[in-house]
């Protein structure tokens, strides 16, 4: 893995990631957020909005000499992947991540630390880490042939409290997609005995099932970003509650792969749904949201949480919740873009139970 310093999309603190086939952006002066991800030179998948950044301050005292913070106090989209604590809240979930964060590289190089402050209002501390694996279990990143092509990067995202009372929260992980991405919800594995009801569809006041981005098969829900023709039909969102342990998205000819938790017994946000898609005219979020747990409140003098082994922390550490997700990346070229579920069974399923196997 290699490690560059630059600037990007106006950031000034940047990070460029390199391992095998992966590309990632990382950014010291908000977050934690990945600003960019790519199979190799390839478009980034994530999209990024356009901001005016010349709010920002001069160079903080946090990280390090040249950093900067955002000086207002409103949330910002920015785009790429985030973390956020569910149920959604209009003041708890939208605290603006708009500080500088610390960054650590641990482990010989291979894992790579993001931590946020805490946050005044909730008293929540986000940390993310990306680690690479080589898909053989070993995480050296040495791996060749199937090794190479099923490497992958470990997302933790950890949810800390250090407020002085017990909350309530889920890990929210939330991909913001580039345009025309179109997103693949497994709609669950089937049941034992065929009898009962294998999962289950959450839809928010501004779903809209006839919406022709939504595609509803028998197996697969299917959402397409579009910013044209559709100014009418704005903003849309679906979701489900998925035992199948993935979800996906396809954006120029680059399959994302989120391989999830298989266990869906506990999830109570969103009426169960851990997999969800939004959309508008300008973006597409690829969402996998946690269980709803309490989190106690850190013990005082408690020092850091080992995130480097995350092995470690425990799901039951009662204040810490962790929700992992891995990326794996597949360039597709002589593959269409699915239309239906037939085409995901053809020519996507393959490659999850590749994964998977």
């Amino acid at each position: 893995m290699t490690i560059e310093k630059i600037e990007f999309q106006g950031f000034k603190n940047c990070f460029k990631i390199t391992w095998n086939h992966f590309k990632l952006i990382i950014t010291q002066d908000i977050g934690p957020r990945v600003l960019s991800l790519s199979y190799n030179d390839n478009q980034s998948i994530f999209g990024m909005k356009s901001h005016n950044l010349s709010t920002l301050s001069t160079p903080s005292t946090i990280g390090g000499e040249g950093n900067h913070s955002i000086l207002n106090d409103q949330w910002n989209l920015f785009g790429g992947h985030r973390l956020w604590h569910a149920p959604e809240c209009a003041g708890r979930t939208y605290y603006p991540d708009n500080q500088p964060i610390q960054i650590e590289i641990v482990n010989d190089g291979t894992m790579v630390i993001m931590r946020q402050a805490i946050e005044h209002l909730t008293g929540v501390k986000k940390t993310i880490t990306l680690e690479i694996k080589d898909g053989s279990g070993s995480g050296s990143g040495s791996g060749s042939g199937d090794v190479g092509r099923l490497s992958y990067i470990q997302v933790n995202h950890y949810l800390e409290n250090k407020g002085v009372w017990p909350i309530q929260c889920a890990p929210w992980a939330i991909s913001v997609m580039a345009k025309d991405t179109k997103a693949i919800i497994p709609l669950s594995n089937d049941s034992a005995n065929g009898l009962l009801p294998k999962t289950s569809i959450s839809l928010w006041n501004y779903t809209k099932l006839q919406d022709p981005r939504i595609t509803l098969g028998n197996k697969y829900i299917m959402v397409q970003q579009q910013d044209k023709s559709l100014e009418n039909i704005g903003s849309n969102k679906i979701g489900s509650r998925v035992n199948s342990g993935w979800s996906a998205s396809i954006t120029n000819s680059t399959l994302f792969v989120k391989i999830i938790d298989t266990d869906t017994k506990d999830l109570q946000v969103d009426l169960g749904a851990n997999v969800e898609v939004y959309t508008d005219n300008d973006i597409l979020e690829l969402e996998t949201v946690g269980k709803l747990l309490t989190l106690e409140p850190t013990p005082p003098l408690s020092p850091p949480i080992d995130v480097s082994s995350p092995s470690r922390i425990k799901t039951s550490t009662p204040f810490v919740q962790i929700l992992t997700e891995k990326w794996y990346l597949f360039q597709i070229n002589d593959i269409p873009t699915p239309q239906n579920d037939n085409d995901i069974d053809k020519n996507i399923l393959p490659i999850i139970n590749e994964i998977l196997n």
